[in-house]
C-alpha cells in the first residue's frame, strides 16, 4: 500500500470548508485523512510542506491540446506537462482539432493517448455540429457513449438558430452541457482585436463587445426555451455578464467562465505586445476588465479557465492581421489569479481555489477539485511567497507564446500529486 503524509501545510479546500494548517494523509491514491496532527504511519513517505499551501489539483475546463492534427503547436504530452507545471491535475480539451472531434473515434483516440501518458486526468468536449460547420447536429449520442463531458463548437458560434435549437434539444436528451463560443458574425465582422479607441489608433479591424453580448442573449434565450444547460465560455465583456446575471436572476441555471487575460489586461496591451496579445475573444477595455472583476466577486462568473491556446512561433511573429489568436495559459493561470485577484483583495484565496478547482468540476460533474476523505488524491502544493517572472523559454508547453511574458507574479507550484503519485517536486516535473 502506498502511503504519503503531507505535514504542516496550509490546506485550502473549499469542497470540505477547510482553511487552516493541517496534515494530509494519502493512502492508495485517495485522501485518507485531513487533520491538525496525524501520526506518521509505518512505511510512510513524509513530505514537509510547512509554509506552503495545499490545495486540490486545479481543474481547467477549457484547453486546446491540438492533437490530432496540429501537433506543431501542441500535443497531449506537452500540454499535460504544462498542466503539471501550473498545478492543474484535470484538463478538458476542446474539439477544434483536425479532424474535428465530432465522432466517438476521435474522442477515443484522445482518451487512449492520455491514459498511455499517465500524467493528468483528461476529459473531452465533443463538437456540437459536424465539423464545427454549424449546419448539422453532430453524433452526440455516439460521443456521449464514448465519454464526452460537454459539447461545444469552440472557436465558432452556431449562427443558425434552428440548428442551435436542435443541438440544445439533443444535448438535453443526453444530459450534456453546452459550452458556447459566443460571437455573432452575421451582424458584426470578425476583427483582430477589440473595436474601440486603440483599434482605431492602430488601424486594426475591431470586433465590438456587441458581437459577444448579442450571441450570449441568443444562447440563453434558446436555453430557456429548451431546458439546455449552458456554460458560457471565455466571457470578455461587461455587457455579456450583465445579460448572464439577468438570466441567473430569472432562475436559468446558466454558468460562465472567464480567463486571466480578461481580468488582468486591457486592449492597450496590443500596443506593447502586438500579435502576442491577439486573443479570441479579444482583450477589451478597462470598463470590461472591471466588469469581469465585479462579476467574479458576485459569483456571476463561477469558473476561471485558461483557454490555453498554444501556437507555433511563426504563427505569432507575423503580420498582426494574419497572426493566430490566443495565448498559452496553463503555467501562469493560478499565479496570475493570485497576483491580480487575491493580493489586491478582489477575491479571497478560498474563492480563487473554488473557481479554479471546485466549480469547474461541479459544472461538468467530474471527480475532481476536492480534498475530502475518499476523494482522488489530486493535490497541488503552492509556495505563495515565491516571486517569479514569466519566461516562455522556461515553459513546458510547445506553444512559445504568452501574453504574460515578462510579467512579475507571485505564487509558484512546489509539488503536485495525481492519484497520490508525486509528479512534481520542488517545481520540477519528475
Amino acid at each position: 500500500m502506498s502511503v504519503v503524509l503531507l505535514k504542516g501545510g496550509h490546506v485550502v479546500d473549499p469542497a470540505s470548508k477547510c482553511d487552516g494548517v493541517m496534515d494530509v494523509l494519502i493512502e492508495d491514491g485517495k485522501i485518507a485523512r485531513v487533520a491538525e496532527t496525524i501520526e506518521q504511519p509505518e512505511e510512510c513517505e513524509v513530505a514537509d510542506v510547512s509554509g506552503k499551501h495545499v490545495m486540490p489539483g486545479l481543474v481547467d475546463m477549457h484547453v486546446h491540446f491540438r492533437e490530432p492534427g496540429h501537433t506543431h503547436k501542441e500535443e497531449i504530452a506537452t500540454g499535460m506537462r504544462a498542466a503539471l507545471a501550473g498545478g492543474v491535475t484535470t484538463v478538458v480539451t476542446m474539439p477544434n482539432t483536425d479532424p474535428v472531434c465530432d465522432s466517438a473515434e476521435i474522442v477515443q483516440l484522445q482518451q487512449d493517448r492520455a491514459r498511455g501518458l499517465d500524467m493528468v486526468h483528461l476529459y473531452v468536449v465533443g463538437a456540437l455540429t459536424r465539423g464545427e460547420e454549424g449546419k448539422e447536429v453532430a453524433a452526440i449520442a455516439d460521443m456521449k457513449e464514448a465519454g464526452v463531458v460537454a459539447l461545444s463548437d469552440d472557436g465558432r458560434d452556431v449562427q443558425d438558430e434552428g440548428v442551435l435549437r436542435a443541438c440544445m434539444v439533443e444535448a438535453v436528451k443526453h444530459d450534456l452541457p453546452i459550452l458556447p463560443h459566443c460571437e455573432d458574425v452575421t451582424k458584426f465582422p470578425e476583427g483582430h482585436m477589440n473595436e474601440g479607441v486603440v483599434s482605431s489608433r492602430l488601424g486594426h479591424q475591431g470586433t465590438p463587445c456587441a458581437a459577444e453580448s448579442t450571441s450570449v442573449e441568443k444562447h440563453l434565450r434558446i436555453a430557456q426555451e429548451t431546458g439546455a444547460r449552458v456554460h458560457v465560455a471565455h466571457v470578455s465583456c461587461k455587457d455579456s455578464l450583465d445579460t448572464i446575471h439577468a438570466y441567473q436572476e430569472k432562475g436559468l441555471p446558466v454558468t460562465s467562465e472567464t480567463c486571466p487575460q480578461y481580468f488582468t489586461l486591457t486592449d492597450e496591451i496590443v500596443e506593447q505586445r502586438g500579435a502576442y496579445a491577439k486573443m479570441y475573444p479579444p482583450i477589451r477595455t478597462e470598463r470590461d476588465k472591471q466588469g469581469v472583476i465585479a462579476r467574479l466577486r458576485d459569483g456571476t462568473i463561477s469558473v476561471i479557465s485558461t483557454d490555453h491556446a498554444p501556437h507555433a512561433l511563426e504563427e505569432k511573429e507575423t503580420d498582426f492581421a494574419a497572426a493566430a489568436k490566443g495565448s498559452t495559459g496553463l503555467e501562469t493561470s493560478f499565479a496570475v489569479g493570485y497576483t491580480h485577484l487575491v493580493l489586491p483583495g478582489h477575491l479571497s484565496l478560498f474563492a480563487l481555489v473554488e473557481k479554479m478547482a471546485v466549480n469547474p468540476a461541479a459544472v461538468l460533474g467530474l471527480e475532481a477539485g476536492s480534498l475530502r476523505v475518499g476523494a482522488r488524491a489530486d493535490i497541488a502544493v503552492f509556495d505563495l511567497k515565491k516571486k517569479w517572472t514569466v519566461r516562455v523559454a522556461d515553459f513546458e508547453t510547445r506553444g512559445a507564446n504568452s501574453v504574460f511574458e515578462r510579467m512579475e507574479l507571485k505564487g509558484k507550484v512546489d509539488r503536485v500529486f495525481v492519484e497520490g503519485v508525486e509528479k512534481v517536486r520542488d517545481g520540477k516535473i519528475l
